[in-house]
């Protein structure tokens, strides 16, 4: 029996040997996708070493992985060595051919916990979409590479996630965000009419029960905003309370920067909507962000994007007499650069240069029937984003702010005219994006720095507090309020 057993085995093992023997002595595989990006920026991605880390699923498979980086800072002869846990072991990648923009050529060798050596080709075609890019993988079949075909299985799967990595699945979707700079006043934008509290501390600024516009039994808005009322019974709108960090800063400069960077008592160069934009799209889109400012606000700081920054439209971009524009042009263009540094000048550069003039057509030739209410800073800017959105820019994240809601003194005046001027701007927009057939693509949030303390000052004002409610609009919003009705102490600590 055992002899047989044996024999058995050995007749298994020959047929394994002639079938791995007479597999392909070489393999070919490859992949394509379709980025929506200049074949410029996405050669800059691979071509550059440094850059990996945004985009490639392998730097996710061991967070501890070892690297190191040699040669070249870029281009043919830069080196990339790597060693990591068994997911990702240890090799080495070498770019032998660097072909701007259109082909990078990469010496991919294996060293743990196996030995290969494979040629890896990146080639980047310009489509209307933007670049094709095609990932293939050549090499030899030892006896061991026949022996293991879901090598070749796993390499393929691993390239299809690095191509996609960089897609969108709703390239669609559009975030609007609305910074109310100074500390709006929480508990008279969402009042708590039904809180005895609230009318003992504000006797003289607090806002009348048969004023409010009721959400429910416990809280209304300020009677200024019909236009967030009407979107709030729409479902259009979500309140969300009570929003802030732990051991909140009462400055107006240090609490906005924890706003910007979303680092609560640390720091961070880059802003939570830059860092986003940053992960979300590793290769970096023309206009993908939009500050509508007279200068750029942290919030969108990024690595990778350059934001377009604006105010005015028409005096958006480089404009001089015949001489001058001649200037322009010639120092406006992007020149080839191994220098990272010089890279991202190039980049704002273009971006500044390119999308000035999409901004200036598209905000002059925009028209609209809806109504924004009277025209203000945040009615004007919202038309601004409106006019992008309308003319298909592929600008995915938009931030503009609105000032004049720090109230010391005298604030019920102010801030019922700083009040309707955002509801009915909000209103109008939300409209606007219906009317464009966007409603469903399109969310807005609005968020100040801190919120206004419980007691009315003797100036007719708030000073600095510290929560405060957070507006969400939009049709794929779930409309409501977060809030569930507070205990009265917590409305005296301001909290």
């Amino acid at each position: 029996m055992i002899k047989k057993i044996l024999l058995g085995l050995l007749v298994i093992i020959v047929l394994l040997v002639i079938f791995i023997a007479t597999r392909p002595a070489t393999f070919h595989l490859e992949r394509s996708t379709t980025i929506a990006a200049p074949p410029e920026r996405v050669f800059e991605q691979v071509n550059d070493f440094h850059s990996w880390p945004g985009w490639s699923p392998w730097e996710k498979l061991d967070p501890r992985m070892k690297k190191e980086f040699a040669g070249s800072s870029s281009g043919t002869g830069s080196v990339y060595s790597w060693s990591g846990n068994d997911k990702v072991g240890e090799g080495r990648m070498t770019i032998e051919r660097s072909e701007r923009p259109s082909q990078v050529v990469i010496k991919l060798e294996f060293i743990k916990p196996w030995i290969a050596t494979n040629t890896t080709t990146f080639t980047f075609a310009p489509v209307s979409e933007g670049t094709k890019v095609t990932w293939a993988m050549d090499g030899n079949n030892n006896f061991m590479a026949k022996a293991m075909p879901f090598f070749q299985r796993w390499a393929a799967a691993q390239s299809e996630a690095a191509l996609n990595n960089g897609k969108d699945n709703h390239p669609e979707r559009i975030l609007v965000v609305v910074e109310l700079t100074g500390g709006n006043d929480g508990l008279n934008t969402v009042v708590p009419f039904a809180d005895d509290a609230y009318y003992r501390s504000r006797p003289s600024l607090g806002i009348r029960k048969q004023q409010v516009l009721k959400l429910d039994d416990h809280f209304g808005l300020h009677p200024s905003c019909t236009g967030l009322h009407r979107l709030f019974k729409d479902g259009r709108l979500a309140i969300v309370h009570g929003c802030g960090y732990r051991q909140p800063n009462l400055s107006h400069f240090t609490s906005m920067e924890y706003w910007h960077t979303a680092e609560p008592h640390g720091s961070d160069k880059y802003g939570w909507l830059g860092r986003f934009a940053d992960a979300r799209n590793p290769v970096p889109v023309e206009d993908y962000i939009v500050n509508i400012a007279a200068r750029q606000s942290l919030a969108v700081a990024s690595a990778r994007h350059a934001p377009i920054v604006f105010k005015d439209p028409r005096k958006f971009g480089r404009v001089g007499d015949d001489a001058q524009q001649k200037v322009f042009e010639t120092f406006g263009r992007e020149y080839p650069t191994a220098n990272a540094s010089l890279q991202f000048v190039n980049s704002l550069s273009r971006t500044a240069t390119a999308g000035a003039a999409r901004v200036r057509t598209a905000c002059r030739e925009y028209q609209t029937l809806m109504d924004y209410g009277s025209d203000n800073d945040v009615t004007l800017d919202l038309k601004k984003v409106a006019a992008l959105i309308a003319a298909k820019m592929p600008s995915r994240l938009y931030y503009l702010n609105m000032g004049g809601f720090d109230a010391h003194a005298a604030q019920s005046n102010q801030q019922q005219l700083l009040l309707m001027y955002l509801s009915d701007a909000l209103s109008g927009f939300m409209d606007d994006m219906k009317r464009m057939g966007r409603a469903d693509d399109v969310v807005v949030m609005t968020f100040t720095e801190f919120g206004r303390r419980v007691a009315e000052n003797a100036s007719g004002g708030t000073d600095h507090g510290t929560a405060t409610p957070m507006f969400v609009l939009g049709d794929r919003v779930k409309g409501g309020s977060t809030a569930r009705r507070p205990a009265s102490a917590i409305w005296m600590t301001g909290t």
